[in-house]
C-alpha cells in the first residue's frame, strides 16, 4: 500500500478537523447561553438540541473524510492491485469511529454541565450507523464509476478524464466535456427525478420568499430542460447544481431532496458535500 496516500490523508483529515475543533463547542455555549437566559438549560428542550447539534458535527465529519479520500486518491493514486471499495471503507470506518469517539467526549462534557440523563449516545451511535451505510455505498458507487471511465477511455485517445469535486476537466486535441452525453438514460432519469424532488421541497419551503422559490423553480425547470437536449450544456447544468445544492442544503425540510440530488450527481463526478 502507498505510504504516500495514507500520509497524506491523514494530513488533509486531521487539518480539516482541526479548521471544526472549535465550531461544536462554540455553537453548543450559544445554545446554552441562550437557555440559560430562557431559563431552560436543564431540561430535555437543550438535550434536544445538543442531540440535533452533535448528531450534524458527525455528519459533517464523515463528509470530509470521504471527501478527502476522493481528492488524495485522483492526486496520488493507489496500486492497481489494490481493492479499492474495501480499502476505501476500511479507512473510512477507521476515521469515522475516531469521529464519533471525539464527539461522544464532547457530549459526556457537556451532559455532565447540563446534569441531565439522556439516551444520547444510542441516538449518536444510530447516526453513526446510517452514516457508514451511506458512504458505503457512495464508495462502492465511486469505485463503480472508475472502472466505467476505464472502459470508456481508448487507448490511443489523448484525453484525460478527472473526477472530484470539480466536475469532469478534459485535456488533449479536440477535447472539450461532454460528461452528461455519457451517462446513461436511467442515470440521467435518476438525476430528473432528483430534480424533481429538489423543486417539490422548494414549493413548500418555509424560509424562502415567493421570489426566491419562483427562481430557484425556474433553475430546476432549466436544469430538466438541458438534459434533454441532446447535447447538454455542461457548464449550464453544473452551475445550476451548484445553485440548487447550496440553497436547500440550508432548508431543514429538504434534507431528503438534498440527499437525493448528491446520489444522482455521482455519476457525472459531482461530489456534493
Amino acid at each position: 500500500m502507498s505510504n504516500n496516500f495514507e500520509d497524506r490523508l491523514d494530513r488533509l483529515i486531521q487539518t480539516s478537523w482541526a479548521e471544526r475543533a472549535h465550531d461544536a463547542p462554540k455553537q453548543i455555549g450559544k445554545m446554552k447561553a441562550d437557555h440559560a437566559h430562557r431559563g431552560v438549560l436543564q431540561s430535555s428542550a437543550t438535550i434536544h438540541r445538543l442531540n440535533e447539534m452533535l448528531c450534524r458535527e458527525l455528519e459533517a465529519r464523515a463528509i470530509l473524510v470521504w471527501q478527502a479520500i476522493v481528492r488524495v486518491h485522483k492526486i496520488v493514486g493507489i496500486d492497481k492491485d489494490v481493492d479499492l471499495s474495501s480499502y476505501f471503507k476500511d479507512i473510512f470506518a477507521e476515521y469515522h469511529q475516531e469521529a464519533l469517539n471525539t464527539i461522544q467526549q464532547i457530549f459526556e462534557k457537556e451532559s455532565q454541565f447540563i446534569g441531565i440523563k439522556s439516551n444520547i449516545p444510542s441516538i449518536l451511535s444510530e447516526t453513526a450507523k446510517l452514516s457508514k451505510e451511506k458512504h458505503d455505498v457512495e464508495i462502492d458507487l465511486y469505485v463503480d464509476s472508475l472502472r466505467r471511465t476505464e472502459k470508456e477511455v481508448l487507448p490511443s485517445s489523448a484525453t484525460y478524464h478527472f473526477y472530484g469535486s470539480v466536475g469532469a476537466v478534459q485535456s488533449g486535441a479536440g477535447a472539450y466535456a461532454n460528461v452528461v452525453q455519457h451517462l446513461a438514460d436511467s442515470e440521467k432519469q435518476e438525476i430528473i427525478n432528483a430534480l424533481n424532488e429538489v423543486k417539490l421541497a422548494v414549493q413548500n419551503a418555509l424560509d424562502k420568499n415567493e421570489r426566491e422559490i419562483s427562481e430557484l423553480i425556474e433553475i430546476v425547470d432549466d436544469s430538466i430542460d438541458e438534459l434533454g437536449k441532446s447535447k447538454p450544456n455542461n457548464t449550464k447544468l453544473r452551475a445550476c447544481f451548484d445553485v440548487l445544492s447550496g440553497s436547500i442544503q440550508a432548508m431543514a425540510s429538504a434534507g431528503p431532496a438534498y440527499q437525493a440530488l448528491k446520489s444522482a450527481l455521482l455519476p457525472l463526478g459531482i461530489m456534493l458535500p
